[in-house]
């Protein structure tokens, strides 16, 4: 008989459906023959098992058998990297670190014996192209995330590298520390540069020079070029721009000799030079002995006629003046328009703001004593404006003072504009000895916010209380809109020759120096909240009197512009 291909199919499919499934007698889907017990459906196969020779729990892959019970000496895994040492188990998970800075690429992850090349064992960098950022590194002011924190420019370090201006001293051992940005003296419609060399010896040995420039056409500029030179101020205390007392459209420039008893002012324009014991207005202390020009504000005009005042104190007296606009000849103290005097003696620091949003300038001056009679405890007195003739504290419309005995509370002020933008100045003052930590003395800054009012003390009624050593109370402190935000930022000179900036709007409660925005190495703030390029962003000026770039000791300054932090 012949069977067609179709006819034979079939057969062989219905002989195929016709043979006996596999025995599996527990269900568990197992076939008898390779079920380990087919009566109990939770035993299934055989377990495939590896040799544990050294007992650490982790098996050899080479010794791979399967047996329906585990076997002594046998282990589940084959994960062992070496079975004849305990000591060595698992292979280890390994991250490509391409940049070498000792931390892997998360995405990169493998398991190996041994540590392959170009590995590590963690994977804790968040950018692994670039060996400067990893965990712990130094958070550099840069825009970038340089610790890996999660924040950008957190408690950062500028370290300055490229600054837009530099003032060499004229000769070596000139000590050029800085100086301040100034009114317009020259009348060329932009800010200009007064530089301090206390070390200059061009009036006698360490007689001292001030340096005026006024043409920037170079970014580098020897101070022996200087527009100006101001010789002979080695006695000087304290410098200020006065603004245009005499209304001229040129600025001026007011310098506090408490050696003198007196505070010497000098119209602009200025060029040349010129001898600083013959200024174009002298101003006498009213008292034989005393120590007038201990120091001066910044030119401000108190009573709004258009015309800056002159603001001095006596710290021997403890008396504070302010002398109104224009101020073109010699001058006593005992003419001038406003005088706080009182046995406290608020003569200490002096400075103005609009603390009550009235838009007349109010007087903040300090005194060594509080009014517990205390020595060196302090307190600061604010009386609104406007202002005219005689106070005492007993008439102030606000006082500040220290909780802490020897303080020094009011040691410096600092008018630092509105540094949370509510429409009020604020004021910075200054404690060189404010608490004792380990047998030490450490300064604070007291923020106060305007507007302030009532008798306050520290740091009780502060805003913010900023502590660090003892420079933070005594030198050095700033402000300006260095980063664009329309708050004032806070410039603060520390020790070491840094500067430490906080930008507003500050938080308030207490701030260690450790936990500052931003810490410029190198350079101590010697001026800002001006913006001397125009670009709506202050500009900082910075000092450095060990520079040798002049010579030994001959020191330097530098222009920073704001665009360096926005």
């Amino acid at each position: 008989m012949k069977f067609t291909p179709i006819v034979l199919a079939s057969l062989l499919s219905t002989e195929s459906s016709l043979a006996a499934p596999p025995v599996d007698s527990d269900g568990d889907g197992i076939p008898a023959h390779v079920d380990c017990d087919d009566s109990d459906p939770t035993v299934r196969r055989p377990l495939r098992q590896y040799l544990d020779s050294d007992g650490d729990g982790y098996g050899d892959r080479s010794t791979r058998v399967h047996h329906c019970g585990m076997l002594s000496g046998y282990v589940r895994n084959n994960l062992d990297c070496d079975d004849t040492d305990s000591s060595i188990g698992l292979p280890l998970r390994q991250w490509l670190d391409t940049d070498s800075d000792g931390f892997g690429d998360r995405t990169t992850r493998i398991n190996d014996c041994e540590i392959l090349s170009g590995y590590v064992t963690n994977r804790l960098d968040c950018d692994d192209s670039d060996s400067s950022i990893y965990p712990g590194a130094e958070e550099t002011y840069d825009g970038l995330d340089n610790d890996c924190d999660g924040n950008v420019d957190d408690y950062a370090t500028l370290y300055v590298t490229d600054v837009d201006y530099t003032f060499i001293g004229e000769s070596a051992g000139d000590a050029v520390s800085g100086g301040k940005l100034v009114d317009d003296v020259n009348g060329d419609g932009t800010l200009d540069v007064l530089i301090e060399a206390p070390g200059s010896d061009l009036g006698g040995t360490d007689s001292g020079t001030f340096y005026l420039v006024t043409d920037f056409s170079s970014d580098t500029v020897s101070l022996g070029s200087a527009q100006a030179r101001i010789i002979g101020s080695n006695s000087q205390n304290d410098f200020e721009s006065a603004g245009d007392t005499n209304n001229d459209g040129y600025g001026d420039l007011l310098f506090g000799v408490y050696s003198d008893n007196a505070a010497y002012l000098f119209l602009g324009p200025l060029t040349g030079d010129v001898n600083f014991s013959s200024p174009d207005a002298m101003i006498e202390g009213e008292y034989m002995g005393g120590l007038a020009g201990y120091d001066i504000s910044e030119g401000t005009d108190f009573n709004l006629d258009g015309y800056y005042d002159i603001i001095i104190t006596d710290a021997y007296y403890g008396d504070t003046y302010i002398i109104n606009g224009p101020v073109t000849t010699d001058i006593n103290l005992s003419s001038a328009n406003v005088k706080l005097s009182d046995i406290y003696m608020p003569g200490q620091a002096v400075s103005s703001a609009d603390v009550n949003g009235d838009g007349y300038p109010d007087l903040i001056a300090t005194s060594f004593y509080a009014v517990s009679g205390l020595f060196c405890t302090g307190d600061a007195f604010i009386l609104h404006g406007p202002l005219s003739g005689t106070y005492g504290i007993a008439d102030s419309d606000a006082s500040i003072g220290s909780e802490n005995d020897e303080a020094n509370f009011g040691h410096e002020i600092t008018t630092i504009g509105d540094t949370n933008n509510d429409g009020y100045d604020d004021i910075l003052i200054g404690a060189g000895s404010d608490y004792v930590m380990g047998g030490s003395f450490y300064g604070s800054l007291n923020l106060m916010l305007g507007p302030i009012s009532g008798n306050l003390t520290s740091p009780t009624d502060v805003d913010s209380y900023i502590i660090g050593d003892m420079e933070f109370g005594y030198y050095g402190h700033s402000y300006g809109d260095i980063d664009g935000d329309n708050n004032s930022d806070l410039l603060i000179q520390g020790s070491d020759e840094k500067t430490y900036v906080l930008f507003g709007p500050v938080s308030t409660g207490t701030i260690d120096s450790s936990e500052m925005d931003l810490t410029v190495e190198d350079y101590y703030i010697t001026s800002g909240g001006r913006d001397f390029d125009g670009d709506g962003l202050d500009d900082l000026l910075l000092g450095d009197s060990d520079s040798d770039l002049g010579g030994t000791g001959s020191g330097a300054a530098y222009l920073l512009f704001g665009n360096n932090f926005y």
